[in-house]
């Protein structure tokens, strides 16, 4: 894949087009005494004629650290879509709903599951929407990958849900971590029957990034023996290479030093999502910082129709928070929604709480929305 290094004259975000109104959209309203246990992050969305469904990673103790289904689930909360945008901030009426299995019993179990959104994207073929998401085993650092599809209903608090396991990170043979998986339809192969082609990335680790496609059928996933519902293919030195029986034993080859959050579909053109690192602005540092403090702001990548080769890269600066924060993984998780013409973004943050939560940044974690000009 040629990757193209230019960086373009970055967009700048901005106040919501009404600034008394709060950017806060996922108020901490979990919790019974645990003060930061309904923090979210990592924001994916699908949005109908008037419905907006926001797809979050979070909500780890709800409730309290020992309460059952602990550990990061997917939730998914229902709002108005509207040409302002996200008029009703997320607050302890809406409608919301745990989409991930209840793997574990409680915190104190052998086992404590962490699930992490992935992208999501309507298979016109099976008609459903499917994200790829990473079970993450915490005692044991075991990877799963599993399908989620879904169809939502027109009434009501909204979907249907069934889970596969998708595929297997093999420990010690493929990449120590692998999330999100963000996919589009791919353009490029013509579809056949009992098939649907997608086609985008995987991050690994952190800030490596692997391109990825897969080939849907109509088999059952899993099979009783081994699993055939999907060809999964990564790049491994310049070629696809199938993991073969959804197990992946190697590490792909890596295509940018870039922290991808999300991919989306703009006018006929992609957009690649997510952070990069960069020197402090001046915003200021914690008073308890024990090491260097890097920062992160966001960009995105414009991305080839057909070919999906990341091109120009284009960062946004902000004129209404202190942009980027004092820690390296803050703000990082961003996806941008466009109603009416206008670009908003969703986006995870914890300015507010980052040096109290400075040794487990995740903790005091908000979703935000602004817009950009």
């Amino acid at each position: 894949m040629l990757l193209c290094t230019l960086n373009v004259a970055s967009q700048t975000e901005v106040a919501p087009a009404d600034p008394s109104r709060s950017y806060l959209v996922s108020a901490r309203f979990f919790g019974d005494g645990f003060s930061r246990g309904g923090t979210y992050y990592n924001p994916q969305v699908v949005s109908t004629s008037d419905t907006l469904w926001l797809f979050v990673m979070g909500g780890q103790f709800d409730g309290r650290p020992a309460a059952p289904c602990s550990g990061d689930k997917i939730l998914v909360f229902k709002l108005p879509n509207t040409t302002a945008g996200i008029t009703t901030p997320v607050n302890g009426d809406t409608i919301k709903q745990r989409v991930s299995p209840c793997d574990n019993i409680s915190d104190d179990s052998t086992k404590l599951y962490h699930y992490s959104t992935g992208g999501v994207a309507f298979d016109n073929v099976f008609k459903t929407y499917r994200m790829i998401a990473e079970r993450w085993e915490a005692r044991s650092n075991t990877i799963t990958m599993r399908l989620f599809e879904g169809w939502y209903r027109s009434t009501g608090i909204g979907w249907n849900v069934k889970w596969y396991d998708f595929m297997d990170v093999v420990p010690g043979m493929g990449p120590t971590r692998l999330n999100p998986v963000l996919l589009q339809l791919d353009p490029s192969r013509t579809a056949a029957a009992g098939h649907s082609y997608f086609r985008g990335y995987a991050r690994m680790g952190q800030y490596q990034l692997a391109e990825m496609r897969v080939d849907f059928t109509d088999q059952t996933c899993p099979q009783a023996t081994t699993r055939r519902c999907a060809n999964i293919e990564f790049r491994k030195d310049g070629v696809w290479r199938l993991a073969t029986d959804q197990q992946l034993d190697f590490v792909p080859d890596s295509i940018a030093d870039f922290r991808a959050s999300s991919l989306v579909s703009k006018g006929g053109r992609f957009q690649l999502w997510g952070s990069v690192l960069s020197p402090s602005n001046g915003c200021g540092i914690c008073p308890n910082a024990t090491a260097p403090q890097q920062s992160s702001s966001f960009a995105y990548y414009d991305v080839d129709a057909v070919t999906f080769a990341l091109g120009a890269r284009h960062d946004v600066t902000s004129m209404v928070r202190c942009m980027p924060s004092w820690h390296k993984i803050m703000r990082v998780f961003v996806y941008p929604l466009t109603v009416a013409g206008q670009t908003y973004l969703l986006n995870s943050n914890n300015d507010d709480e980052l040096c109290e939560t400075l040794d487990h940044p995740y903790s005091g974690m908000d979703i935000v929305w602004t817009r950009i000009q």
